[in-house]
């Protein structure tokens, strides 16, 4: 009897650690099936959802999209853009990086525009600017060739 108590134990535990580990994971194709903007090393997948929220911004209409991308260990990192007409509700999430050290969990801040730069290689990085509580810095959304 207390062998088979014993086993049951350790089968529940078992099952439960395999069915944690495998719900966590968010991979690149369910990101891009959803509508995310992936951005996964020089890739970009749905870069034409990022470009039309960029015409949003120009144009004063909401809208707001996910940027998701990866560590180098597969983990998700999100940034969540949330355009209201007048201000970008920007949100950095990287509480999924098994490796994020002491620095992981969500940041939001206020955010004014989104800043263009073509690099001498060729490729344009994005990044999200006048931010309210670092105005000063600039975050890198996505890098692509375009």
């Amino acid at each position: 009897m207390r062998k088979t108590i014993q086993l049951v134990i350790i089968l529940l535990v078992s099952v439960n650690i395999i069915g944690c580990s495998q719900s966590s994971k968010y991979d690149s194709k369910e990101a891009i099936k959803k509508g995310d903007v992936v951005y996964s090393g020089d890739n970009v997948y749905n870069l034409d959802i990022f470009l039309k929220f960029l015409d949003n911004i120009h144009s004063n209409k909401k809208d707001s999209i996910r940027i998701t991308s990866y560590t180098n260990e597969g983990d998700p990192i999100f940034q969540d853009l949330n355009f209201d007409g007048n201000v970008i509700n920007y949100s950095y999430d990287n509480r999924y990086d098994d490796y994020g050290g002491g620095d992981v969990g969500v940041k939001k801040d206020d955010c004014e525009n989104i800043k263009k730069e073509r690099k001498k290689d060729g490729k344009i990085e994005y990044f999200i600017v006048g931010c309210s509580k670092k105005p000063n810095d600039s975050y890198l959304l996505i890098r692509t060739d375009e």
